[in-house]
């Protein structure tokens, strides 16, 4: 990543928003290993 470059970030209700699933159903598809876990900022 260059120098200066920003990040963007999603709460899982977003992302689960854009994919069109349910907030339940994404935390359900991490936990079961059908998508790779998201890091985790500091508060969580």
């Amino acid at each position: 990543m260059s120098r200066g470059s920003k990040v963007t970030t999603y709460t899982i209700g977003h992302a689960a928003k854009a994919a069109g699933i349910t907030t339940p159903a994404a935390r359900l598809y991490e936990a079961r290993g059908l998508v790779e876990p998201a890091e985790r900022t500091p508060a969580g």
